[in-house]
């Protein structure tokens, strides 16, 4: 199930925001006025989704 949030959770709850990211694996989806924003993954998680894109050839805009 999506973790959605609002983005003032990054000011207000910023220590257990990035410990669900931690902790998960998850993205956090962030929202900004009731619509989507941003998107909050943990950088281990994020770099494996990189090298897996790539390894499939799918490395993005430079290719």
């Amino acid at each position: 199930m999506a973790n959605i949030r609002p983005v003032t959770d990054l000011q207000r709850k910023f220590g257990e925001v990035a410990q669900f990211a931690e902790t998960t694996k998850e993205p956090i989806y962030l929202t900004k006025r009731g619509s989507k924003y941003l998107v909050l993954i943990d950088a281990d998680e994020f770099d494996r989704i990189q090298a897996t894109a790539e390894a499939s050839g799918n490395g993005g805009a430079d290719e």
